[in-house]
């Protein structure tokens, strides 16, 4: 075994090297079994090293089974199965790491969270000492309540903080169907189709929704309906109180329930509350909200409110869970919200999106070959571009820019790119912004030449 070779200029362990040149060495077939591996004192010559390093790398082979000792023998390979052992596995990269611009709404621009007060309310959670205590399965009931009371003032949502439950993100509301027959699950299109993945996994057959200017299409097929009602993804259609209305009618007739995701609702511009499906109803109605989407995303905390009727079967069939959120995030969120912290952020971002959507306005309203709606989305601006221009050439020319833009088209089922481009601006700071808009401007126009 004289081709064992150390490197006295790596960091690495000695003996971690030799360890891992012998175990290559096994797995390559290259030592056989019950073939006699070098003494510790020959090995030591050999390499310079001292006698304590060799002992360290075979007492290391000898605990995961890779040598034995024979009694005044030495050591040899031991007698196992041979497996190819797969190196240099290249991981994919992700496509949406190679953008330099990301005009997509998923996520908030770091630079946009105000720290100084999350971090304060963190320092006066670690001096209680109550984050050590676990949660029960509902979560914390001083968050439920202040959750509750949140609902009341700035949604006109009225709930008691027992039927609130606290959970990790849109993934908690796939309980649900463990506690509810569920036939067909309805869902709109285009929309998120997030939890219809989930729902393949179960087998539950897919009812695809269209939306018209009303909001969601009332389903024929489905007994629970997922709809982001109050401003619709990713058109930003805002449900009218009529389709509301019948929406619950078809709740009641046919014993089914509405999933009421509020997504885009802290964000609203220059207008009140508007009547929530579960206001309407709150024995028909699961009302879905998250705070990842408004604080940020690593911080993984949502909730739902659940009818009372399905509270009781929800806290049998997970009377052995736990809440999957700390009691130390829970503790921070409750106090970043009782403190009043909370609505100050999202004022603040409220004010910096006003003042990209007019950045946006400026930039884009002298084109002839742009059509937007202001009023729709309030994390985005929907723009129609010319029929006639090849939204594949532009794409794949704003992909070789680094620049990510989506169509309402890739959240449709099927997928299929549209000529109405989604502008986000959560993610991009104003001068990016300005940047990307004057480049899709020149690529459009380009575009229309060719």
């Amino acid at each position: 075994m004289t081709n064992i070779t150390i490197d006295f200029n790596l960091k690495e362990p000695l003996y971690y090297q030799i360890y891992k040149k012998f175990v290559d060495c096994i797995n390559q077939g290259i030592l056989k079994p019950e073939e006699k591996i070098p003494s510790k004192r020959n090995l030591a010559t050999h390499l310079g090293v001292s006698i304590n390093t060799i002992m360290n790398a075979y007492n290391q082979l000898l605990d995961e089974g890779y040598i034995h000792a024979k009694e005044k023998k030495g050591y040899y390979v031991t007698k196992q199965e041979f497996v190819s052992i797969v190196k240099n596995v290249t991981v994919p990269e992700n496509r949406e790491n190679q953008y330099l611009y990301d005009l997509t709404t998923q996520t908030t621009e770091e630079n946009e969270f105000s720290y100084t007060n999350f971090i304060k309310c963190v320092k006066e959670t670690l001096t209680t000492k109550d984050y050590i205590k676990k949660s029960p399965l509902e979560g914390l009931e001083c968050l439920r309540c202040a959750i509750a009371e949140h609902l009341k003032q700035n949604r006109g949502i009225y709930t008691t903080p027992q039927q609130i439950i606290i959970g990790n993100g849109i993934e908690m509301l796939e309980k649900i169907f463990d506690i509810i027959p569920c036939q067909t699950f309805g869902i709109e299109n285009p929309g998120y189709h997030k939890l219809a993945q989930m729902m393949s996994s179960k087998n539950i057959p897919i009812e695809y929704l269209a939306v018209d200017d009303q909001g969601v299409m009332i389903p024929q097929k489905s007994s629970i309906l997922y709809t982001t009602s109050f401003n619709q993804f990713p058109t930003g259609i805002k449900m009218s109180i009529s389709r509301k209305k019948e929406l619950i009618n078809w709740a009641l007739k046919n014993n089914g329930y509405i999933i009421e995701d509020d997504f885009d609702a802290e964000y609203r511009i220059g207008s009140v509350p508007k009547t929530a499906l579960f206001s309407l109803n709150p024995l028909r109605v699961i009302f879905f909200s998250s705070f990842s989407s408004t604080i940020f995303a690593g911080f993984r905390i949502a909730y739902m409110i659940l009818p009372k009727d399905l509270l009781s079967k929800y806290q049998n069939a997970f009377k052995n869970h736990s809440n999957p959120v700390s009691s130390l995030d829970q503790l921070i969120l409750y106090h970043y919200i009782t403190k009043g912290d909370y609505a100050k952020h999202i004022n603040r971002l409220k004010n910096k999106y006003i003042k990209k959507r007019k950045i946006i306005f400026e930039i884009l309203n002298n084109s002839a070959i742009f059509q937007f709606d202001q009023q729709k989305n309030f994390l985005s601006v929907l723009v129609n571009i010319d029929p006639k221009i090849s939204i594949k050439d532009l794409l794949h020319q704003l992909f070789l820019k680094r620049i990510l833009i989506k169509t309402t088209g890739h959240y449709s089922y099927p997928l299929k790119a549209n000529h109405t481009l989604i502008l986000g601006y959560t993610n991009i700071n104003e001068e990016d912004l300005k940047k990307v808009l004057n480049i899709l401007k020149t690529e459009l126009e380009q575009t229309k030449r060719d």
